[in-house]
């Protein structure tokens, strides 16, 4: 892949045009018949999430932190390829692991001092 190449033409069109390239990420979440299980259209292809397993979830399917981590570490791990591409440092495998911990007693509403969502999270290239 020449990434310089490919890039050439983008590089120069954005510094004649800051707001020309720039870009709006959503998505989207609709119930797919059943309270726990959803649609997540993310622009370019769509993923069933399902609540998790520790709120009364089937545990079947990836639930939103899943999707969340994933999407992540996919952002860490294209954004590293691209940066070894353009650089000229030749890459046989970037690896990309990203952890995060939820207590699930917030998110039941059971503990008032523990947060909804991730608490901590970690990385690792």
């Amino acid at each position: 892949m020449d990434i310089r190449s490919l890039q050439k033409p983008l590089k120069e069109q954005y510094r004649n045009d800051p707001q020309c390239l720039a870009d709006h990420h959503s998505g989207e979440g609709r119930a797919n018949g059943c309270s726990d299980s959803l649609l997540r259209d993310l622009g370019r292809a769509i993923y069933q999430a399902e609540a998790h397993k520790g709120v009364g979830g089937a545990g079947a399917g990836a639930c939103s932190g899943d999707l969340l981590l994933g999407a992540l570490a996919a952002c860490a791990q294209i954004t590293c390829q691209m940066v070894a591409a353009a650089m000229g440092i030749p890459a046989e495998r970037i690896e990309v692991t990203v952890d995060g911990r939820l207590d699930l007693r917030g998110t039941l509403g059971i503990a008032k001092d523990v947060p909804v969502g991730f608490e901590t999270h970690s990385s690792s290239f």
